[in-house]
């Protein structure tokens, strides 16, 4: 028995885990480059301005919150079909059809990463400058810190952590 087109061992391991993980890591992305090939249709002339403003108020209907709460039901592959049924559900399939003019599956899927990558070095280069201001501010407070020093075996040695020389 098949759930929409796939067997239900498919959608289980596979179309149900790869819409989640879409849901949380390229819903925005997504969202993002629909807007902006939007724009850039209406901007050409490859949109009239009917279709543009039929195409947006499609586009305003779809809430994140609402597809992040939805649950894989089979009837559509992955993230960007979903969203693109409920495209059409709110502006009709002609319109929502044009807003593929001219881009690709591929090319979506390839910005979606770059988009996602980007914002993840960012957090990744704030997290190392957070880290950064943290030792400095460590170091600053414990710069004229005295060490006591320490006797070993009846001998004076100074703090593992300082070495002074390797000759």
């Amino acid at each position: 028995m098949t759930v929409g087109r796939f067997s239900p061992e498919y959608v289980a391991c596979v179309l149900n885990e790869n819409f989640e993980d879409a849901k949380a890591q390229f819903l925005s992305p997504l969202l993002a480059i629909h807007y902006a090939h939007l724009v850039m249709l209406a901007d050409c002339g490859i949109l009239g301005p009917e279709d543009a403003r039929t195409i947006r108020g499609g586009l305003e209907t779809i809430s994140p919150d609402e597809v992040k709460r939805a649950r894989y039901d089979g009837t559509c592959e992955d993230l960007f079909f979903y969203i693109e049924r409920l495209l059409v559900k709110h502006c009709g399939e002609e319109a929502a059809g044009r807003l593929h003019t001219a881009r690709s599956r591929n090319d979506i899927d390839m910005t979606m990463y770059r988009m996602q990558q980007r914002q993840m070095v960012l957090a990744l280069a704030g997290a190392s400058l957070d880290l950064r201001e943290n030792l400095l501010e460590m170091a600053s407070a414990t710069a004229r810190m005295s060490l006591p020093l320490i006797h070993i075996r009846s001998r004076r040695s100074r703090p593992p952590w300082r070495i002074t020389s390797w000759r």
